[in-house]
């Protein structure tokens, strides 16, 4: 019998149904009236698991959170395995994010942590994959409720970037059914709560017409994150707003969606109700490097992206703790009149960035037009230890307490129009005549350095970006890859020099050759006996290093305690080749490993140091 037949002969159960749909939806309704009349707005914050890399101050582990700054926690990203199963991305994932986070749900019950899977760089084929198979989607929601369950997980959170056809959006929506269908019916077992289910989803209207069935997913999701950022960036040789409040005057009939007002305004017009909306705040802006530094207004030309700083390391792309330390060093900071979002310059560098006062425009709007509430992205961008912003006293986490505080209703923005004024920032009478920055050769840690040699740009060749930033090319050390929003343009160092993951510039190479320790102990799970697991290790440090690039040939044991001691290397059952995690700074292609060890009898393995001897490749 076909559906429809089926509702055809029993229309007095559907119109039953449809009562009760219609109750329920009424209930749950009122329950989002009810929870924003009290304030509750969702704020939500993305953690990323590779700002752990960062150098210095930089570097950011879910240890760094604080009590109570947001209601949401968004871990990302776990990734799928080639059997279609979740599994984490990093190698100390469970250790340093999600045990961690564990413990802040002890202090604070209210708050809740979502797994967040996909991302800008993760293999979309997978997502198609899945979506488009019932028995591959049934592998994968399997996995993921284990996983959800084994790790402490309240909810889900998809990021699929992005679903471009009428297959893909189908396969969405059956995608997102699926996982909620079992979510429910894990939770009608009266062993869990039910867990959440959200979206990351993009602010394009062209994305959200070919790929998202919204009100399909309005009735799948509990809420979508709407990503109204990246509205302009580095691949456009003019400057632009990178999250405008607003979009401006000069800007097209078809790009008036290309802000936070038109995107929260796109997905409630598709079907999304507006409780179920949360908006996106970026806590890092867009940087270009100017043509001509007479002109540093928006929509000035550009000759490509803004050279890379010293903590994100990344061309066209400052944390705004880097814009506080650029202040720090002289550059001057205006606001853009019809967007709101604060322009920063220094010399010919120029950034659009969110500051406290643009978070409070976009957040005072979001409350008068009770929207679902917003998140941040992300926390390793904001000030997070307080160190780096001296206008804010100490605070940490100046632009997600900002957040924090708006959508508890603490404070109201004074000014409740949307026309910022171009009241100048921290002292800059006048940025149209800012001079060209002195160029220079050299720098210490916090400066910023713009060579009057840049590297030249080309069309990229074969490269997957893991993430934004820089990567060095494996098989020319006088180029690199510079990656951003998924795009890699390759780069050449010039007149002899080659690129330095360390300094994040083109540099004289070192003629002595440099020493990589490391430390790698055994994983929890590692069998004492050693007859059936091999000897994984659980972490690797690098110190004392300098220069650029090697690769690490890491030996893979079966050997008992025993058999330790009576080590050699011609024992090794075979090896695992990689490179050490990203931006470490090892230098060289040639490696030649040497091994001591010391042995505790009552212990499996206590510690094992490994002096990597590097060569500079012929």
């Amino acid at each position: 019998m076909s559906f429809p037949a089926a509702l055809r002969r029993r229309s007095g159960f559907l119109k039953v149904h449809i009562l009760i749909l219609t109750i329920l939806a009424l209930a749950s309704h009122a329950q989002h009236k009810k929870r924003q009349s009290n304030g509750e707005f969702i704020r939500g914050c993305y953690m990323v698991n590779w700002a752990q890399y960062r150098p210095y101050n930089g570097s950011y582990f879910a240890k760094d959170y604080e009590s109570g700054l947001c209601s949401h926690v968004f871990l990302a990203f776990a990734t799928i395995s080639d059997k279609y199963e979740v599994m984490t991305r990093e190698w100390n994932d469970i250790g340093a994010f999600y045990s961690v986070m564990r413990n802040f749900k002890q202090q604070d019950p209210n708050l809740k942590v979502l797994l967040s899977l996909g991302g800008w760089s993760f293999d979309t084929k997978k997502f198609r994959k899945i979506s488009s198979s019932a028995e591959i989607r049934g592998i994968f929601v399997a996995s993921l409720l284990r996983f959800l369950r084994a790790h402490g997980f309240d909810g889900f959170d998809l990021d699929w970037e992005y679903p471009e056809n009428a297959s893909d959006r189908l396969g969405l929506v059956e995608l997102c059914k699926n996982i909620a269908e079992r979510f429910q019916w894990e939770r009608k077992r009266g062993k869990h709560p039910e867990l959440l289910l959200t979206a990351a989803v993009p602010a394009s209207p062209d994305k959200v017409e070919k790929g998202y069935d919204v009100p399909a997913l309005a009735r799948c999701l509990d809420f979508v994150n709407v990503m109204a950022y990246d509205f302009h960036g580095s691949w456009e040789l003019r400057t632009g707003v990178n999250s405008p409040f607003a979009v401006r005057h000069s800007h097209s009939p078809r790009d008036a969606a290309l802000s936070t007002v038109g995107a929260a305004k796109l997905w409630f017009t598709k079907g999304m109700p507006k409780e179920k909306i949360v908006i996106g705040l970026p806590t890092y802006g867009r940087g270009w490097t100017l043509l001509n530094t007479a002109d540093p207004s928006v929509g000035s030309e550009a000759i490509g992206a803004s050279t890379a700083l010293n903590y994100t390391r990344a061309d066209g792309v400052i944390a705004f703790y880097e814009c506080c330390e650029l202040l720090k060093q002289g550059a001057r900071s205006f606001r853009d009149k019809e967007t709101g979002a604060a322009i920063l310059v220094q010399g010919n560098q120029w950034f659009s960035y969110d500051d406290r006062e643009s978070f409070k425009r976009k957040l005072q709007w979001i409350r008068e037009e009770r929207y679902g509430g917003a998140f941040v992205w992300s926390l390793d961008t904001d000030d997070f230890k307080g160190i780096f912003c001296p206008q804010f006293n100490g605070l940490k986490y100046p632009l997600v307490r900002t957040m924090d505080s708006m959508l508890r209703g603490e404070y109201e923005v004074e000014d409740n129009s949307s026309d910022f004024s171009k009241e100048p920032l921290y002292n800059c009478p006048d940025c149209s005549s800012v001079p060209a920055r002195a160029a220079v050769s050299t720098a210490e840690p916090g400066e910023v350095v713009i060579t009057e040699a840049a590297p030249v740009g080309v069309l990229p060749e074969t490269f997957d970006c893991p993430y934004d930033g820089l990567f060095l090319n494996p098989h020319n050390e006088n180029s690199f890859y510079n990656c951003s929003g998924g795009n890699a343009l390759k780069m050449y160092c010039e007149n002899g020099t080659s690129f330095s993951i360390k300094s994040g510039m083109c540099s004289q190479p070192s003629e002595s050759t440099s020493s990589l320790h490391l430390t790698i102990k055994p994983s929890a799970n590692a069998s004492p006996n050693c007859t059936d697991d091999v000897y994984a290790t659980s972490s690797i440090r690098a110190q004392n290093v300098s220069s650029t690039l090697a690769s690490l040939l890491l030996p893979v044991y079966e050997l008992s305690p025993a058999e330790l001691e009576s080590f050699s290397t011609e024992e090794t059952k075979s090896y695992h080749e990689d490179t050490i995690a990203p931006n470490d700074f090892v230098a060289t292609s040639e490696v030649e490993m040497t091994a001591t060890y010391s042995f505790n009898s009552n212990e499996w393995i206590t510690e094992n140091d490994y002096e990597l001897a590097t060569q500079k490749p012929s």
